[in-house]
């Protein structure tokens, strides 16, 4: 459905432009050849210059920095970071009380929670149909506002325990949504009391008259052990599986599990040290808790993502699609030096020997795009949503009618603004409980642009060009300190979160190439061998590099139509 409408845009816009150029037919002017890319040519005084295009760009890697097990600057998936052999505390700290527990009641002091082994593919595909305006003020400046409609989707699916091996080991408490779950577990925990009380009390009239009993002496020596880890078993018992629907944690061990075998081998050890000592009140029937009846599912998962059992409260994970305008821009350009000269742009069409003309332009950019939500741990953004200048230099050199190259730089000043974000201490720590969630104060880092873009004219029609760019950012900055209480944690202690920490892995470069295939109807026009001055191009570019944070590796299409006509 969606490719549909992505044709039917591009084709609203062509027909459009087309209609528009029909009925200012007889008021075009003639333009300078030009190829693919920006250049330093500005609208002539009194004339106009509209460009539309469509550009689609794919992502479903990025070069990537600080995952073990991979190099710097490695391609890797997108969602790596959601992909995990182990979902437990560290992922969720809130758990820890619960794992704690369950070291107890397994016996085993290394028992590591976990949920199972996770998985996130995700790709990302981004429309862009910027509309640009550029008016000529004089022969040397010109005025220009672009208008960027943007569409993107990332097409996450989410997954987790997906095959027989890295299952995890716990899954929902049965008790919290049944009422039997509850009684068995009650019958449990009865049946051991009683059981602990009887050999207590055993054990007491044996060290008031060691001779009463002829097991006194076993029993002296180990009741004390046996009453006292019952004891805690059974407090490990209304911890972690409860005895109500509202007691208990939110996760269990399974059947079949490690742990859930651990659990059970200790209740029927207990049945056999009471039995020694002729106490029966752990019955043969009575053989644990209710445990969990299959491993976690990509379904359950998302009930943890949506409510508060472990503090996320965030959207599901899944397709997110975002439409909207992006940052709109403002920009004045004025030409510095021209040997073609600023009366006529004619003599493009048959240069001789080498020629220059550059120029420089500013920029102001408007944070009319949305940014990503907090609250959606997929999200995707139509633009940075904060305001910024930016300078630019352009520099064209012609060499003879076939060869024209441009030389473009562009440094990014980026204002500070504040917004909503969930702070968390690593970049990998992806699941943010909503706790994190703070207003803070952003600047994002300036940012340095360079593209070479040589060109090749191959008739009056045809003309192919490939592109070299770089770009380089600074790190983001992030500020504020914000103490949270443990009652909005369920910690242990107090957390103190820090914003500086969403600056990290921010600073990065890449690179990419590019090619493209332009038509143009310009210099047949202005010969009188065209009906209408019109260019079409195609680009294609790719990112070949990237490395100091995680640079997504782009493949982007791009269809462009420019049109020239006069106020």
């Amino acid at each position: 459905m969606l490719e549909r409408c992505e044709h039917t845009r591009l084709s609203a816009l062509m027909c459009a432009a087309l209609t528009a150029l029909t009925l200012a037919g007889g008021r075009l002017a003639a333009q300078p050849v030009r190829g693919i890319g920006d250049d330093a040519l500005t609208a002539p005084r009194g004339g106009i210059r509209i460009q539309v295009s469509t550009s689609i760009a794919d992502a479903n890697q990025r070069y990537g920095r600080n995952t073990p097990g991979r190099a710097n600057g490695s391609r890797e998936p997108l969602g790596i970071d959601f992909t995990l052999d182990t979902l437990g505390v560290a992922q969720f700290p809130g758990l820890a009380a619960a794992q704690t527990a369950l070291r107890t009641l397994t016996g085993n002091p290394a028992f590591t929670l976990n949920l199972g082994r996770s998985s996130l593919s995700s790709n990302i595909q981004t429309q862009t149909t910027p509309i640009l305006l550029e008016a000529g003020v004089t022969d040397r400046l010109s005025l220009s506002v672009l208008v960027p409609l943007v569409s993107v989707r990332n097409e996450a699916a989410f997954n987790i325990n997906s095959s027989a091996t890295g299952r995890g080991n716990v899954s929902f408490n049965p008790a919290r949504e049944s009422d039997a779950s509850v009684a068995n577990n009650q019958l449990l925990i009865t049946q051991l009391n009683t059981a602990r009380d009887q050999l207590a009390a055993l054990l007491a009239s044996c060290t008031a008259n060691p001779s009463s009993n002829a097991s006194c002496a076993s029993v002296i020596a180990t009741a004390p052990s046996i009453t006292s880890n019952a004891t805690a078993f059974t407090q490990g018992i209304t911890q972690i599986y409860g005895t109500t629907r509202r007691g208990g944690a939110a996760f269990v061990p399974f059947g079949g599990s490690a742990a859930d075998s651990a659990i059970r081998s200790r209740v029927n050890t207990f049945r056999t040290q009471f039995q020694l000592f002729g106490i029966t009140a752990l019955a043969a029937t009575t053989v644990g808790p209710s445990r969990a009846t299959a491993a976690m599912t990509p379904d359950g998962f998302q009930r943890i993502v949506t409510d508060s059992t472990v503090g996320l409260l965030a959207e599901p994970l899944g397709r997110i699609t975002r439409q909207g305008l992006g940052d709109v821009e403002v920009a004045v350009k004025l030409r510095l030096f021209d040997s073609f000269g600023t009366r006529s742009d004619t003599i493009r069409f048959l240069p001789r020997g080498v020629n220059v003309r550059q120029s420089i332009a500013g920029a102001y950019r408007l944070g009319t795009g949305t940014i990503d939500r907090p609250d959606n741990l997929l999200d995707v953004s139509t633009g940075d949503g904060q305001n910024d200048l930016e300078v630019r230099s352009f520099t064209d050199i012609i060499i003879g009618q076939r060869f024209f190259t441009s030389f473009i730089a562009r440094y990014t000043v980026q204002m500070a603004d504040q917004l909503i974000r969930r702070v968390t201490d690593q970049p990998e720590q992806v699941f943010a409980p909503q706790y994190r969630e703070r207003l803070v104060d952003r600047k994002l880092g300036n940012q340095l642009e360079v593209e070479l873009t040589p060109r090749w004219t191959i008739s009056d029609y045809f003309s192919i060009g490939a592109q070299y760019l770089f770009r380089n950012r600074a790190e983001d900055t992030y500020s504020g300190t914000f103490a949270v209480p443990v009652s909005e944690t369920g910690l242990l202690a107090p957390l103190t979160l820090n914003a500086s920490t969403l600056g990290f892995e921010t600073a990065a470069s890449e690179q990419r190439l590019g090619w493209g295939l332009t038509f143009s109807s310009l210099a047949a026009f202005a010969r009188g061998k065209a009906k209408f001055p019109i260019e079409l191009q195609y680009f294609n570019s790719r990112t070949v590099a990237g490395s100091g944070g995680a640079v997504q590796k782009l493949s982007v299409h791009q269809l462009q139509m420019r049109l020239y006509p006069r106020l």
